[in-house]
């Protein structure tokens, strides 16, 4: 059984004409272990889906199931019970709070938890350790170079020994030096069973991954399966970086999906390409207006 199962998810943002379609029916099973890069250019959709899997935001349609089982009925405390408890954050921004040390920054999660404060350094201690900054347990983060911090911030995704880990370009504030260091511990955590999710820009950190998938107007336009070591054949394929016009973004994105509010307040998919009445209702989108431009007067 995948670990994270999506079924026809789609994400909107806005009402009617003003709707961005930011997911479009995204079909996607990751399974335990795996290690997914996933690409596109700016825009494409890539932070919303791990905002998804990572239970930051809500699906508006489709089913989504992490362990089997459906989060999406999950209320809040309850969504915030799993994040914390199941899955790791690593952000390019590092988001480390400048005013604790090292040490209390990768032990702050386990606070949430309940744990008592010698648990809590102890086993802080022991994750510093293993990321390489033992001996920067009582360093503040503005003392860290940023490779450090970054590695500071992969010790706190793994302080709750979580079993996905949620990694948004987490080289991207990095030189290459500091990066290959964030990669390889990256690596060295996919091998001992944890499955991570990375998004990246880079197509040389496709090596790192089993598996890469390519995201164009909130859509998976690619999925491909490849070797450790190897750098993603189609990484280099410009077609799947290249930005849209706003022409094709109306064509394949909001024409597709639009949302109307019905008597009882509730919004409501539309798919102006379904034709059965059994069915969600569908609406035509709205046509633009033509300009004519006045003749002059002879």
């Amino acid at each position: 059984m995948p670990i994270i199962n999506l079924k026809d998810v789609s994400r909107l943002y806005g009402f009617g004409d003003a709707t961005t379609v930011a997911l479009e029916d995204i079909n996607l099973e990751i399974n335990k272990g795996e290690f997914v890069a996933i690409m596109g250019p700016s825009g494409s959709g890539k932070s919303t889906l791990m905002n998804v899997i990572g239970l930051l935001d809500r699906p508006t349609y489709g089913a989504f199931t992490l362990h089997g089982d459906n989060v999406e009925a999950l209320k809040d405390d309850q969504r915030a019970k799993v994040r914390r408890d199941k899955i790791g954050f690593v952000f390019q921004s590092f988001s480390l709070l400048p005013n604790m040390n090292v040490l209390e920054n990768v032990a702050l999660p386990l606070a949430y938890q309940g744990a008592n404060l010698h648990h809590r350094i102890l086993q802080a201690r022991t994750m510093l350790e293993r990321v390489g900054l033992g001996d920067r347990s009582y360093f503040l983060p503005t003392q860290l170079s940023g490779g450090q911090v970054q590695r500071v911030a992969i010790a706190r995704s793994l302080i709750n020994q979580p079993e996905i880990i949620i990694a948004d370009e987490p080289t991207g504030n990095l030189d290459s030096i500091a990066s290959r260091l964030v990669m390889e511990l990256l690596a060295d955590i996919h091998k001992m069973g944890n499955t991570i999710l990375m998004v990246t820009h880079n197509p040389e950190l496709t090596r790192y991954a089993t598996r890469v998938l390519f995201m164009r107007d909130g859509m998976i336009v690619h999925d491909e399966k490849k070797s450790l070591g190897d750098i993603s054949e189609s990484s280099e394929n410009t077609k799947f970086f290249e930005e849209t016009t706003n022409e094709e973004h109306d064509i394949a994105g909001v024409s597709a999906m639009l949302t109307v509010e019905t008597d009882q307040g509730k919004y409501v998919k539309m798919n102006p390409q379904s034709t059965k009445k059994s069915r969600k209702p569908s609406v035509k989108r709205p046509t633009k207006k033509k300009k004519y431009k006045r003749s002059k007067k002879s």
